[in-house]
């Protein structure tokens, strides 16, 4: 499903509905700019059939641990670049089938230290800043 780009400031909870859902672009939308966005985003967890997720350029600050372990166990590709994200919790390693995170264009200064166990991920981090 792609609803990307059409100015979402908030989550629709009937998209957790559609559990045989394999992909959701969410990108060019401003579902961060909220403070109740990760609360908001929990249900994701329904998704289990979920391999892409983007949520590129959302005006997301945080991710916190409760969502990383949220996130469907089936999450193949997650992109979150061009946000506002200066951490990655250690909670990144629930996510065992993911082969390519992308946090590019965030505010990320450095990787947990798990995170170099998981050598068949690509994780495009260019251009961050603090």
């Amino acid at each position: 499903m792609i609803l990307s780009d059409i100015g979402l400031c908030s989550v629709d909870h009937r998209w957790f509905e559609l559990t045989s859902l394999e992909r959701l672009d969410l990108s060019v939308n401003r579902l961060g700019a909220r403070h109740v966005f990760c609360s908001s985003f929990l249900k994701i967890a329904q998704l289990k059939c979920l391999k892409m997720l983007s949520l590129k350029d959302n005006q997301i600050g945080r991710i916190s641990d409760e969502l990383w372990e949220a996130l469907p166990k089936s999450l193949l590709h997650l992109d979150l670049s061009v946000n506002y994200i200066a951490e990655l919790s250690p909670s990144i390693t629930q996510l065992p089938n993911l082969t390519k995170l992308i946090v590019a264009s965030n505010r990320i200064s450095r990787l947990p230290e798990n995170v170099c166990y998981f050598f068949h991920q690509r994780i495009p981090c260019r251009t961050n800043r603090s």
